[in-house]
């Protein structure tokens, strides 16, 4: 918890939070860049919303967000290498090399089963651990990228870190205009 409070905040409904945001009501979409930031493959836009860190990223022309920092150690997940791992595309953390999907936020990994008749480990495919990194919904309008942060239902593992600052990921822009309607104000 940055400045000693959370970044994010227990749910108290369905599509609802309880935060500084948006207190008690249905969280806006906000918006944190301009079309043409995001509209080629690989196109990366880093941002600061309160005090959670998330990354927008442009793969083969959808546009994902998931929390920046990687949920095992906190590391700039939001500036990994993208990997087809078992035909999903994944982040791949620049400090363990853990793979997260982008689509849902979880973690892949390579499964192995011993083989009785040589005593030997050996592949047994690619099988998910669930959910271990925060996504959040994007949507494209005339006049801009928007992201709804999701923190509702239960803890995700990326929670613990949305809030520090990593190198790479720190100098993300900064959003701090929460109101649905009103301008963008960036620093």
């Amino acid at each position: 918890t940055p400045h000693g409070r959370p970044c994010f905040a227990a749910p108290v409904g369905r599509g609802t939070t309880a935060d500084p945001i948006t207190p008690g009501g249905v969280r806006p979409f906000v918006k944190v860049c301009e079309l043409d930031e995001l509209r080629r493959h690989g196109d990366r836009v880093h941002v600061l919303l309160g005090d959670r860190h998330v990354s927008l990223i442009n793969h083969g022309g959808e546009v994902y967000c998931l929390d920046s920092l990687c949920y095992h150690a906190g590391g700039p997940l939001g500036i990994g290498d993208i990997e087809d791992v078992g035909g999903r595309a994944c982040l791949s953390c620049p400090w363990h090399l853990y793979k997260v999907t982008l689509e849902s936020g979880e973690k892949l990994y390579g499964s192995t089963r011993l083989d009785e008749a040589t005593g030997k480990l050996i592949p047994d495919g690619i099988k998910s651990a669930g959910v271990r990194q925060r996504t959040h919904e994007v949507e494209k309008r005339s006049d801009g990228w928007y992201v709804r942060l999701r923190l509702d239902g239960p803890n995700v593992e990326s929670d613990k870190y949305a809030c520090n600052d990593v190198p790479g990921i720190a100098k993300g822009r900064k959003v701090r205009d929460w109101s649905a309607e009103g301008p963008l104000v960036r620093v």
